[in-house]
């Protein structure tokens, strides 16, 4: 299967992110409830940059959205202890308000 030249240009811009953070230890050790709140945190970043902000930072915060959806995409796959119950029920409940 080829690989779309726009996802890997994506894929290549996440990377590039993740690798200014890699003394940070990865991700696969954050609790998925903080990788959640930092997901909801960087989408809002998204929209407030579509308003307000030029073309390149609404690029970064895309490549944000999707580094910590990828992270909660690779725990998920990577760790099947972690696929159930991975909301605690204040979490639900806030996630239905």
């Amino acid at each position: 299967m080829k690989t779309r030249e726009e996802v890997s240009t994506f894929a290549t811009a996440m990377e590039g992110k993740l690798q200014k953070r890699d003394a940070y230890g990865g991700w696969r050790h954050l609790p998925l409830e903080y990788l959640q709140e930092k997901l909801e945190s960087e989408l809002r970043e998204l929209f407030i940059a579509l308003k307000y902000e030029s073309r390149s930072e609404v690029a970064g915060e895309c490549v944000d959205v999707a580094n910590f959806a990828m992270f909660i995409w690779d725990i998920m796959r990577s760790q099947p202890e972690k696929r159930e119950g991975i909301l605690t029920r204040g979490s639900k409940e806030k996630a239905h308000e």
